[in-house]
């Protein structure tokens, strides 16, 4: 099944199969049906944001359920996260090293990669706690599609189509409200809020996408977008407080300063990249954006 609504059929059961497909599908690759372990994990991952962009978007008609299932969610990924997090800053150095920006500190970021390799492959080896964290997920997986099936709304076709619209503006309007702080902050983790809400509202578009198909599937690729060039700085800045506090895992002093000179620039240009590609998409009033998405959701009922 794809990730989308069918606007005229049951929302609960619409809910129930599409959080069913996604969980089915991270059960399957923990399970043995992506071979690499790390690429299962990231699958996986992948995954349970789906479900949690899903459970947001009903969440104002499903409060209950979405906090229960939203946090045993966050847990399940969470635990797996360590050694793709160790993976993830391997490719940031990688990035980085690759980037013509960069070509005059190419040896001091291999020295650094050298260092990342290590530390990951150290966190790999201690494989005993995420053999559990992956058994425990997949009985997340389990209970996900369980709960999601037993999922009642008792919605008429206006109801529903308030509920949606209600949930996309209240994360698109995080959003907006997240990016300006993170303009005038500067702040790395009102730079990460701002990704997850346009990741969140990447999600929703894709979801809603039968409404209003043109729209939502442009909006769904901007989103994606700013979403990714803000994922990749938050990389970026994960990398740097690990050289801040724990310079011994990294590097010797001279690639430390060059890793953080490259961290610096290459962070400025994608939080621009991602403002100018932003602020086109963010300028609907979010009352205007409800109405219409209200509208058209109950025009496709």
């Amino acid at each position: 099944m794809t990730y989308h609504i069918e606007l005229d059929a049951p929302l609960d059961r619409q809910v129930a199969l599409i959080a069913s497909d996604q969980a089915g599908k991270a059960r399957h690759a923990l399970l043995g049906g992506i071979d690499d372990r790390d690429e299962a994990i990231h699958e996986a991952r992948k995954r349970f944001k789906k479900l949690r962009g899903l459970y947001r978007l009903v969440r104002p008609c499903a409060g209950d359920f979405y906090d229960a299932e939203n946090a045993y969610l966050r847990d399940a990924a969470r635990n797996l996260s360590v050694i793709r997090d160790a993976a993830a800053l391997v490719e940031t150095i990688d990035r980085l090293r690759d980037d013509p920006a960069h070509e005059g500190v190419v040896d001091d970021l291999e020295h650094v990669r050298a260092r990342l390799v290590e530390r990951r492959d150290a966190i790999a080896e201690q494989g005993g706690d995420l053999d559990d964290a992956m058994a425990d997920a997949v009985a997340a997986c389990e209970a996900t599609m369980e709960a999601a099936g037993a999922l009642d709304l008792k919605l008429d076709p206006d109801e529903a189509a308030a509920c949606l619209a209600d949930g996309m503006t209240k994360t698109y309007k995080r959003g907006r409200k997240a990016l300006g702080k993170a303009r005038k902050s500067g702040d790395p983790e009102q730079w990460h809020e701002a990704r997850k809400r346009m990741k969140y509202h990447a999600m929703h578009c894709r979801l809603l996408r039968h409404a209003w198909p043109g729209s939502m599937r442009l909006r769904a690729r901007q989103a994606k977008t700013i979403a990714d060039l803000l994922g990749d700085d938050h990389d970026l800045a994960v990398l740097a407080a690990l050289a801040d506090d724990e310079p011994d895992q990294v590097g010797d002093k001279g690639p430390r300063a060059s890793l953080s000179h490259a961290i610096g620039l290459t962070s400025e240009r994608l939080r621009s990249e991602a403002v100018a590609l932003a602020e086109p998409m963010l300028a609907d009033k979010p009352k205007r954006l409800r109405a219409a998405v209200a509208a058209l959701c109950r025009l496709a009922a």
